[in-house]
């Protein structure tokens, strides 16, 4: 979804649990920009080259997302924590344990204690999950794999990178698949 923030449009991330604010990015250089809806006003809210997929923690005290800032680092998660106002503490960015060049896709449980994202940690694009302390949002041991997705007929492989998306719901996690079948056939004369 677009939404028009002037000259520009940008794609929407996430609401904040109030309702009140919308994180989105503009392109080409994908900052994450905060857009009040009572006022119509949009402000750039993080800077930064290659900002993804950025979502409000449920308790709006901070927010999760994706630096993709430079091909030889890959993408990475961050937890950014907000001041009391909203704004974001730029200097206090929380990296999320990151082996592999390719997590995406972050998103909050309902209670904000664990993050669960998409990684290739393990060779193939798998779910993953991430305890959090709940008040600081540090992470709490190691990232542990949730789910592996390892078949090669059904895979989130198979939907590629820029189709795939996930979400939280209380008691469930839904995610898009790709299946792929085929068949040999021969012609015998």
């Amino acid at each position: 979804m677009l939404v028009e923030t002037g000259k520009e449009g940008g794609k929407i991330w996430d609401w904040s649990a109030d309702n009140k604010r919308l994180l989105l990015g503009r392109y080409p250089q994908p900052n994450i920009y905060a857009y009040d809806v009572s006022s119509r006003r949009g402000s750039l809210f993080l800077p930064g080259d290659g900002l993804y997929q950025a979502r409000f923690s449920p308790d709006n005290r901070a927010v999760v997302l994706v630096d993709c800032h430079s091909e030889s680092a890959g993408c990475r998660l961050f937890v950014v924590p907000l001041k009391s106002d909203g704004t974001p503490e730029k200097a206090n960015w929380i990296a999320i344990d990151h082996p592999s060049r390719w997590d995406d896709k972050p998103r909050w449980s309902p209670d904000g204690n664990v993050a669960y994202f998409v990684s290739d940690r393990d060779g193939q694009f798998c779910l993953w999950a991430q305890r959090l302390e709940n008040r600081t949002k540090q992470p709490v041991g190691m990232p542990f794999a949730l789910y592996h997705f390892h078949n090669s007929r059904l895979a989130m492989d198979n939907v590629g990178t820029s189709f795939l998306e996930i979400d939280v719901a209380r008691d469930k996690i839904v995610m898009g698949l790709g299946e792929l079948t085929g068949n040999i056939w021969s012609l015998r004369q």
